[in-house]
Formats: C-alpha cells, structure tokens, sequence
C-alpha cells in the first residue's frame, strides 16, 4: 500500500544502576571487582555497513608478530562493550565496535539510520517511522533502537557505560537525536547476555556510545547531502575544542552540534501522486486455485470507495452516495471486492491522504567533558549536556462518515433537495476534510544531562567507579 495511506487503520567495573525516570533522573553507580590478569587478550569486533565482505565482523586482535615489544610485554585487558573486565578469549555474546571514522565514512548525518545498517539493528524506530500518520502523538522526529526487533524498551542505550535520560515520558528509550555525532569515539553494540549485568531492559543487549576523553586542539567539520531529485537534504555542523593541562594530567573539551534534516513527502514525487500512484489491492478478477490468478495485484489511481473531498451524499439512506457535496451525481467508479477501495470515480484517492515521508528535524547539541588525574587511584571527572531538537511533520486530514444534515439546511443544493425522503428528514454526508487541513505535530524537546564521578586503580587488579548521573527531558507538544 502507499506509504502514507493507513487513513482507516485509526571495561573496569560492574555498576549497579538505581532509579532513572523521564522527568528526574539519579543514578548511582559503585563498584568493586577483582580480576586476574592473563596473558589471553580480548577481542573486539569491527564491521562496516554495505560492504561485502568486510561488513563481516572482523576481529581487531593484532597478530603477535605485528606488536611492538612495549605491546608484546602489556599486561592490560580491555573489552569494548562490557562493564566487567573479564579474561575470556571469545565469548557467546560478540561485541560489534563501530569507530568514529566508520560513522562519519557513512554518508548520513543520522545516527540511527547508520545503525540499522547493521541486522542486529534494522528493526530501530527512525524519523521515517516516525513521520506523518505513522508516528504516534508526540513520537514525531523521534530515533530509538531496537535490538532484534524486540521492543526499544528492551535495548538498553548508554553513554560511556551509564544510563542517560529517556526522550519519551514514561520510557527508559533514548532518544538518539541528542548524542553528541562527532565526540563519539566509538560504538559498541552487544547482542544479548547482558540482562544478568544491567537488568531486564537490556534482555536483547546494549548500545553503548563511548565519547572522546583527551581531546586536543579545535576541529570543525560540515556535512551535507541531498538526494537526485533535489530535495530531503541533510545538513550537519561541528565544531569541538579541546585543552589538555596539568601535563597532560587534565582535559576539558566542548562540542556543539547543529543537525538540519528537511521534511519530505509522498507529495514530491508524481509516482506517489494522483492517478500515477500504485498500490496493491484485491483481484476482481480472482479464480481461486487457478495458476497465475493473483488475490492482490497492483492498481494504480485507487480511490477509498463512497467518500469525497467535498462529501458524498446519501439520500436513500443505504450507504451508497447518490450525489456529490457540489450535487453532481456521483461516479462510484469501479468498487473492487470487499466494498472498501474502488478504481476511478468521485472517491477521494488513496494518494491524496500521502503525507510526510520524513519529518522536519533540526538539532542544537551542546557537551562539555572533562576529567583531571589526582593519582593513579584517583580520576574525577565530569559531563554535561544539553541538547534542543524541533521536529515538525503533518499527517492526514480528519474524515466524517454519515453525518446527518437535515432537509431544512440552506445549504443543500436544489439537486439534492429534491431528491430527499421527507420520511428521512435530511440526508447522510461523507466527506474527507482537507478544507480544514491536516493534522501534525510540532515538537520541541529539551534534554538537559549531568555527570560527576570518580574512579580509579587501587591495585593492579583492584579497580573501582562512583557516579552521579543527573537528567531531564521536557517536551511540551504543540498539535497542528
């Protein structure tokens, strides 16, 4: 069916998380986990979307023979992903690390539509999904991931392993639109075996945004697409500044970000228009059991049968219009098997209700991170945030099946006057009403995030991170 038509179809520490909301988040995090070091090195994974084969994960162990003596002799161990330092070679759960340049290398200026790039991650909710008569109220412009198609509120999204506040009331789902594109370091993304470790909103795994930590110097970076036709563009503007101090001891960095996504809709293109549109419908000509007779086929210019732009008057009374609102007689054209579409005729088309395809998005990002080195058992850090995203999509017209006008209004044409049943004392009237136009939303939303902490190595295998995560969303809604 035509995209927009459903008119009818109304890792060095284990941390336990406290209390997050949408409105007022804390989350404290202890830790305390002892390991042993070993000589086998962990693996992480690499993967670049589209490419065949190397969007394989690859393993980013170095051969021995490629390592410097200072690396050959190196006792640490790092797991991308994981909030548990653990000794395992491989493990049921790969991890899946995706780098700065390999977002940037994308193309897009959205996060999420790089990520369902990737199997684990197709199902995501994207701006696509969220625009027009497809987004639910006040979702519109909206990016969550979902791992495995599971649900968003069963992937767990962090930032440098912590929880950040959600982008929907009442959800734990981050919205992806206010993370930080070029301070990311890296992803990681962890398919499952992580309940055990953060809880059940992470039963089909983790997403993990790791952002720079010791950045030095001032970079800018503008990006921006377009697509053959000219429009649904994309814009994105950074710039980031950093100073180390302290020798190197310290670092402060901020970063602003200004994304712009155009709307575009089922109205920019003539193939999703009028009489060129094309969608599947039922076979009249149908023969069960009959080799090459199909129960769906294409149709072009099919129309929802018995409703008009300027209505559809009944005056018998039996749920088929005899006249137009203008009192023409009515065309009901061709009404193909189970009454509901018709090809031709008066009937308003199924193309007419093609609305947004992708909504308007424009971003403004703001972070400030910065940590200072005390002693090798004592690192404090600190992170803030705030980010402001307008997203603005429009959506179907209302409808209204059967209302009732009656005889005595002066503004039924004679045509139909004459042909009213004074026993039915008026006549019924369906109309689809783009006069007053369609229904959409213009959100704002504000997302405010802070974060303090500390941590440290008491000893070689002794390691532990305190943090206080302070966050807040608001959004209040404005229906168009």
């Amino acid at each position: 069916t035509l995209a927009g038509e459903p008119k009818r179809d109304l890792g060095s520490n284990m941390i336990v998380h406290l209390a997050h909301r949408r409105t007022l988040t804390f989350t404290t995090s202890l830790v305390a986990l002892v390991t042993a070091a070993v000589a086998a090195p962990a693996v992480a994974q690499t993967a670049s979307p589209g490419d065949a084969p190397s969007n394989i994960p690859q393993s980013s162990i170095e051969p021995e023979s490629a390592r410097t003596p200072n690396q050959a002799g190196s006792n640490d161990i790092v797991v991308t992903g994981s909030r548990i330092r653990r000794p395992d070679y491989e493990t049921a759960s790969p991890v899946v690390s995706l780098s700065a340049v390999t977002i940037q290398q994308s193309g897009t200026t959205n996060l999420t539509d790089f990520l369902t790039g990737y199997p684990a991650l197709i199902g995501s909710s994207t701006s696509n999904q969220n625009s027009g008569d497809r987004a639910g109220i006040g979702m519109t412009g909206i990016n969550l991931l979902n791992l495995r198609n599971f649900g968003t509120q069963r992937t767990l999204v962090l930032v440098d392993g912590r929880r950040h506040v959600s982008g929907i009331e009442g959800s734990e789902d981050v919205d992806i639109n206010t993370i930080p594109q070029d301070l990311i370091e890296r992803v990681d993304v962890l398919t499952g075996g992580a309940s055990a470790i953060y809880g059940a909103d992470a039963v089909t795994g983790v997403v993990n945004f790791v952002l720079k930590k010791d950045f030095e110097g001032i970079t800018a970076r503008a990006q921006a697409g377009i697509s053959e036709q000219g429009d649904a563009g994309q814009k994105l503007f950074t710039i980031t500044a950093g100073k180390s101090f302290a020798d190197g001891r310290g670092n402060i960095a901020i970063a602003y970000e200004y994304g712009l996504n155009d709307r575009y809709t089922t109205q920019d293109r003539d193939y999703l228009t009028g009489a060129n549109s094309v969608s599947f419908r039922r076979n009249p000509n149908y023969v069960a059991n009959t080799p090459g007779s199909y129960y769906v086929i294409p149709t072009r210019d099919a129309r929802y049968a018995d409703t008009a732009r300027n209505g559809a008057v009944d005056v018998t009374f039996d749920g088929i219009p005899e006249f137009t609102g203008t009192g023409k007689v009515y065309d009901r054209g061709a009404i193909l098997p189970g009454n509901a579409y018709a090809v031709g005729g008066d009937s308003t088309s199924l193309a007419d209700y093609g609305n947004d395809l992708l909504p308007r998005v424009e971003r403004h990002v703001a972070n400030l991170v910065t940590h200072f080195d005390v002693s090798p058992a004592l690192t404090i850090f600190a992170e803030g945030k705030y980010a402001q995203t307008n997203s603005f999509s429009l959506a179907q017209p209302t409808f209204d099946y059967y209302l009732f006008v009656p005889q005595d209004n002066p503004y039924i044409p004679g045509s139909i006057r004459a042909a009213i049943d004074p026993a039915n004392g008026g006549v019924l009237v369906t109309r689809d009403n783009f006069d007053l136009g369609q229904r959409g939303e213009n959100i704002r939303r504000e997302t405010y995030r802070g974060v303090i902490g500390a941590r440290g190595d008491l000893a070689d295998d002794l390691h532990y991170e305190v943090s206080y995560v302070y966050g807040r969303g608001e959004e209040p809604p404005s229906l168009s």
